[in-house]
């Protein structure tokens, strides 16, 4: 059972003032910001970046995609890092990717039971068209879409 939403407002002079006190089960979507450089120093090697925008050299990203090796040595794990809800987190590839008939490209991952899916679009015919990549992000609260440019090593 859920719990009911007050709102209360007041107005001192030219000012008002909003008060609002909401259901604990009517939580906001997750939201995806942007990491910056850091989180390519916490891959071994960045295979893909997905970027707000088209810039030719981005410093921040919406996802960083690569291997993360334990110190030390030891097995590399398949990772994607994104900003969520403010901050970073890293999820683990969990499974194959996987390729459709028409070229578009897709990655599943997980932390905890929080799950990032990114679709990357097929490479375009024309070798200057930029690549795009959408981010599903699913959370206890709801789902987030972002859509973004990629750029990967090799294509």
């Amino acid at each position: 059972m859920s719990s009911p939403s007050f709102a209360v407002s007041a107005r001192f002079g030219a000012m008002a003032v909003v008060l609002s006190l909401a259901s604990a089960t009517q939580a906001a979507a997750p939201t995806v910001g942007q990491v910056g450089e850091a989180a390519l120093a916490m891959v071994a090697n960045a295979n893909c970046t997905v970027s707000a925008t088209r810039r030719a050299n981005p410093t921040r990203y919406l996802l960083v995609d690569g291997s993360a090796c334990p110190v030390g040595g030891g097995a590399c794990e398949a990772v994607a890092i994104i900003r969520l809800d403010g901050r970073t987190t890293v999820f683990k590839r969990t499974g194959e990717p996987s390729t459709d008939a028409s070229g578009k490209f897709s990655a599943t991952y997980s932390e905890g039971d929080r799950r990032l899916r990114v679709d990357y679009a097929a490479l375009p015919r024309d070798s200057k068209a930029a690549r795009s990549a959408t981010l599903h992000v699913t959370t206890q609260a709801g789902t987030a879409t972002v859509k973004g440019f990629v750029s990967c090593d090799g294509g």
